[in-house]
């Protein structure tokens, strides 16, 4: 049996219109409405660190900090609320890297773990870390050194 002459040109209309709906919607979704996004990595001492926390808290206090969890392999990207990304501005940082010993799947650990960066990192106010953001796209990488 064939279909109508009629049920093609349907089908390429339907499909068109698919493919065009979905354009649109990935257009607009850009996830998130700051209009920058920072990633970059973390070392300390020349070596790439994590897992742990690097937060970027405005110099100026006038807009919530962001914050972003730094992956086994040193990077890290950050949000602000849950939101990819943040305002543009300057920013003094502070970095968290802990050391945890490693347990079995289904087991709790009772070991608490070691801070691996030095404590001075922990605090933005002390930490001498200050970055400058831009809007769009910023790659920041973070070095720290152990003294």
């Amino acid at each position: 049996m064939q279909p109508a002459a009629g049920g093609h040109y349907r089908a390429a209309v339907v499909a068109k219109s698919a493919v065009f709906a979905l354009l649109v919607v990935a257009a607009g979704c850009s996830g998130s409405s700051f209009e920058s996004q920072v990633e970059g990595t973390v070392t300390l001492d020349g070596e790439r660190v994590g897992p742990g926390t690097v937060v970027f808290a405005p110099a100026d206090g006038k807009s919530n900090p962001a914050d972003g969890a730094i992956q086994l392999d040193g990077s890290y990207f950050l949000k602000t609320s849950r939101e990819l990304g943040l305002k543009p501005g300057v920013y003094k940082a502070s970095v968290t890297v802990f050391d945890q010993p490693e347990i079995k799947p289904g087991e709790r650990s009772m070991t608490p773990a070691k801070m691996v960066t030095p404590p001075k990192y922990a605090d933005p106010a002390t930490s001498g870390l200050e970055f400058t953001v831009k809007p769009g796209q910023n790659t920041i990488d973070i070095g720290l050194t152990s003294k």
